[in-house]
C-alpha cells in the first residue's frame, strides 16, 4: 500500500484461567518518538497481540493505539528499526482509565 501505514494486528486466546468473563478495558498507548519500522508486542496470561508498522513522513502517526484488554498482569515489547527499545509491564485493573507510554 503506497503512502500507507501498515500494520497487523493479531490477538490470540489461550485457556482462561481467570475469571472467565471479565469485562475488557479499553487501553490507551502513546508513543510521541515511534517513527519509521517499528513492532509493538503485548502479551498476558490469557492474550498476546502484535502491531507492526511502517510509518512514513506523510502519513498518520501510528499512535496513540486503543486495544480491549481483560484486566490482569501485561508484558509490553517495543522494536524500533529492529532494535529492541523498550520492556516493561503493567497492570490493567477494571473500571480504571489505563494510559500506557510506550516510549
Amino acid at each position: 500500500m503506497r503512502n500507507s501505514l501498515f500494520f497487523l494486528l493479531t490477538i490470540g486466546s489461550v485457556l482462561t484461567t481467570g475469571t472467565p468473563h471479565s469485562t475488557p478495558v479499553t487501553v490507551t498507548f502513546t508513543c510521541e518518538t515511534c517513527t519509521g519500522k517499528g513492532k509493538l508486542f503485548i502479551s498476558g496470561k490469557n492474550s498476546s497481540t502484535t502491531r507492526e508498522l511502517n510509518s512514513k513522513k506523510d502519513t498518520g502517526p501510528a499512535f496513540p493505539l486503543d486495544l480491549p484488554l481483560e484486566p490482569g498482569d501485561y508484558r509490553l515489547m517495543y522494536w524500533q528499526n529492529k532494535v529492541l527499545q523498550i520492556q516493561s509491564s503493567f497492570i490493567v485493573r477494571e473500571g480504571e482509565k489505563m494510559v500506557v507510554k510506550v516510549k
